[in-house]
């Protein structure tokens, strides 16, 4: 009996130890999974900071893309900018051209007229130091001026009269 309390005791023994194994595999089982729930979470965190990280880079690049586009615009308002500049200078330049050429033409006529008249001065210079003949062409033109001239001159003094007239008349009206 004794050896059957003992054997007994001895089985409650491996069965108490049988039962902290399973106990202590339970146990390691439950930390193995709890460290691979563990990892599993700190896996998920890395993927989600990776994810940031990249939507970060992604919303960068598209910031840099923007830039550039807004970069690419203001080139090419500048661009027009500039044509229509142009354009408008060449347009200056052309009218520019053209009045300066238009004033060219009126010089050189101005300065043949001059040429012109100074020749005729030389003549009439020429022609006032030769004796004049009662007859000659250029005493019959200084007649005629002088005609025409002394015309004028008895007309004015014709009007002079008759406004001196007009006036002692609105002075000195008749009664």
């Amino acid at each position: 009996m004794m050896m059957m309390m003992m054997m007994m005791m001895m089985m409650m023994m491996m069965m108490m130890m049988m039962m902290l194994l399973l106990l202590l595999l339970v146990m390691v089982m439950v930390m193995v999974m709890v460290m691979v729930v563990l990892l599993l979470l700190l896996l998920l965190l890395l993927l989600l900071v990776i994810l940031v990280v990249v939507v970060l880079l992604l919303l960068l690049l598209l910031l840099l893309l923007l830039l550039l586009l807004l970069l690419l615009v203001m080139v090419m308002v500048m661009v027009m900018v500039m044509v229509v500049v142009v354009m408008v200078m060449k347009e200056e330049v052309s009218r520019l051209r053209t009045q300066l050429d238009k004033q060219r033409n009126k010089n050189a006529m101005l300065k043949q007229r001059l040429e012109q008249l100074q020749d005729k001065l030389k003549e009439l210079e020429l022609a006032s130091a030769k004796p004049c003949t009662e007859d000659s062409p250029e005493i019959r033109s200084m007649r005629i001026i002088e005609g025409r001239s002394g015309k004028q001159q008895q007309q004015q003094q014709q009007q002079q009269q008759q406004q001196q007239q007009q006036q002692q008349q609105q002075e000195h009206p008749v009664s």
